[in-house]
């Protein structure tokens, strides 16, 4: 994986960031000593261009969600120790779907429209202009949503052996802007506070 990965970085003339300090970051993360262009990420142009309720409410159509529902996305970061093969990572969380009216085997037909499985085909921009509450864990989602000025919750379960046993972090995680949350107790209590 990483031999593939420094063989694709060493044929790129320039990389993309937001700023000076994810060019630092990058520079050192794809070992990649070309020319940054600090201009931002283009697919987040939808997040300041479309935010409004027109847009939000033609993607919601789109994708077969009732306009005045509430959406909480999950986008968790994966898991360098879950995985099923070489680059197949699985869905792993703590989150007690139960306690939150869903369950851990993926076949979530029972609960109707209560929840929506997203795959590889769906755009997250646009879901993260039609979420309400973003929950995340480690995963540079949050650099994006927060575009958004809407509610972060940051389900961090595992952070000391994330920090200490995978992949450490690039910047005092204590400084996310949300709460960082451990148990799905914690989780809910949040969002019934919120929505």
């Amino acid at each position: 994986y990483r031999e593939n990965f420094a063989k694709n970085t060493s044929a790129w003339d320039y990389l993309i960031s937001q700023n000076s300090y994810s060019s630092e970051i990058f520079k050192r993360a794809f070992a990649f000593d070309g020319e940054m262009l600090e201009i931002g990420y283009p697919r987040n142009d939808i997040l300041i261009n479309e935010n409004n309720e027109t847009k939000i409410n033609e993607i919601k159509e789109r994708l077969g969600i009732d306009k005045d529902k509430k959406i909480i996305l999950y986008a968790p970061t994966w898991r360098d120790n879950e995985y099923y093969d070489s680059g197949v990572y699985k869905f792993a969380t703590e989150m007690d779907f139960n306690a939150m009216l869903v369950k851990d085997k993926i076949n979530w037909d029972e609960y109707g429209d209560f929840v929506i499985e997203c795959n590889e085909k769906w755009d997250i921009q646009e879901l993260y202009l039609i979420s309400d509450i973003l929950i995340t864990d480690y995963s540079s989602v949050m650099f994006d949503y927060a575009l958004l000025n809407r509610p972060m919750l940051f389900f961090t379960y595992d952070m000391e052996f994330y920090k200490d046993n995978l992949r450490d972090f690039y910047f005092d995680i204590n400084t996310v802007p949300g709460p960082l949350i451990e148990s799905t107790d914690e989780l809910i209590e949040f969002i019934r506070g919120n929505t």
